[in-house]
């Protein structure tokens, strides 16, 4: 008589990794063309100088729509993601981006009601999300399922 023997532990550990592994690759790829955006796409904001304590000497300022232009360097520096993890409904998740106050404000702009302040949005994340979209998905049609 054959006999059939469940593996259920083995193989939700086994799916489980091989996710965790794939959400890491994606963060990087999606934090690594953040970067890219910041520091190589062109700009057509105005012209500033930087501060003395990053060298001094002009840049031009990125427009709403653009990525962020590299001031000061901060924003680069602080891009980071967490580490995958997996709920208690087994949903995985990472999170990507900086801890800077200012960096939301970038992505998605702000308005200040009580004053003339405004900030165009200057997304980076969510189009370097958009960018390697076919990638990522092509990660995860490889998991291994048992």
């Amino acid at each position: 008589m054959n006999k059939v023997e469940w593996h259920g532990e083995m193989v939700k550990e086994q799916v489980t990794t091989a996710v965790l592994g794939r959400l890491l690759v994606a963060a990087d790829l999606v934090e690594t063309e953040a970067i890219r955006m910041m520091e190589m796409d062109p700009k057509t904001g105005r012209m500033y100088y930087r501060p003395a304590r990053v060298g001094g000497g002009l840049y031009q300022a990125s427009d709403g729509g653009e990525s962020p232009a590299v001031r000061t360097g901060d924003l680069v520096a602080s891009m980071d993601h967490t580490e995958p993890e997996v709920d208690v409904d087994a949903i995985a998740s990472i999170s990507i981006g900086s801890d800077l106050d200012y960096a939301l404000y970038l992505e998605i702009g702000a308005d200040r009601s009580d004053s003339k302040w405004h900030l165009a949005p200057r997304p980076f994340l969510r189009p370097s999300l958009d960018s390697n979209s076919k990638d990522i998905r092509k990660l995860f049609d490889t998991l291994p399922l048992g």
